[in-house]
């Protein structure tokens, strides 16, 4: 653990194990003409990320493909809400909550440590808040989700955030590459949203 003292809130990085919350993939064929409407309805292109007003963050994550992450034990829901909207639309929903580990990175210096383990350009030019992309992270195929504003709307000074969405099997792995790369950076150890 980083000391107080190493860590202030101006350099401090902050790793929070995300995985909890729901994740429901939406998936149409990307040439069908149900992805302009499931596009249109849920108003979120590829490669972008918008929080709703419910509080669920809606990634474009392929094209015709997106994911819904919201707060803990809302998958049921989300797969019912997008099944009954879908109706007889060649629309796949389906809940991947457990299949996945979402980490969120968060300071100022976070796309510092991120550029040391991928090789994506994280400027704000080149990744703007609600930027999605999919790369390789530390060797490991991840979603890199660029969201300032948080669960909440608002982090605290305004630091940057990224969720990385990546395989349980490579959770453990990306949590221990980030914590050793982040080190000389002030990254506090993983926690979870509630400490």
């Amino acid at each position: 653990m980083v000391s107080d003292s190493v860590a202030d809130s101006s350099t401090r990085l902050d790793l929070v194990d995300c995985s909890a919350l729901a994740k429901v993939a939406v998936r149409t064929n990307p040439y069908g003409p149900s992805r302009q409407a499931v596009a249109e309805r849920l108003g979120v292109q590829f490669g972008r990320s918008e929080r709703h007003s419910d509080g669920v963050l809606v990634v474009g994550t392929l094209p015709g493909g997106w994911l819904l992450l919201g707060r803990p034990g809302l998958a049921a829901e989300l797969v019912e809400r997008e099944r009954r909207i879908v109706g007889e639309e060649p629309v796949t929903v389906v809940d991947l909550t457990h299949m996945s580990v979402l980490l969120r990175v968060t300071g100022r210096r976070a796309a510092d440590l991120l550029a040391k383990i991928c090789l994506v350009d994280l400027a704000d030019r080149a990744v703007p808040v609600g930027a999605v992309l999919r790369t390789a992270v530390a060797g490991v195929t991840c979603t890199i989700i660029r969201d300032d504003g948080g669960a909440d709307g608002d982090i605290a000074g305004g630091a940057r955030s990224y969720l990385l969405l990546v395989d349980r099997s490579y959770g453990d792995y990306l949590v221990a590459v980030l914590i050793d790369a982040g080190a000389e950076l002030g990254i506090a150890e993983v926690r979870t949203p509630d400490e």
